[in-house]
């Protein structure tokens, strides 16, 4: 789940780069990838990780999803 290419970005990198069609749909593959055990903390070779990626490039679902990942407590929150 969290080998990495030449780069040293792993699948949850390349999603926060990639060009998934809808924000529906990056939604779902960076949860698929969290559930699955994706390190949300990998630094790549420029020492990005994925959430700093995805800010880079303007993804907001794949940011809330990644923060809420790290900070479960504030999903619970939220939820109130």
């Amino acid at each position: 789940m969290n080998a990495a290419d030449a780069d040293s970005r792993t699948a949850l990198a390349v999603a926060a780069l990639g060009p998934v069609e809808s924000a529906e749909n990056r939604g779902r593959v960076v949860s698929l990838l969290i559930d699955a055990g994706a390190e949300v903390d990998h630094r790549d070779r420029d020492l990005m990780t994925p959430l700093l990626v995805a800010s880079y490039e303007g993804h907001c679902t794949f940011i809330i999803v990644i923060f809420f990942a790290k900070n479960p407590s504030t999903a619970e929150l939220m939820k109130t």
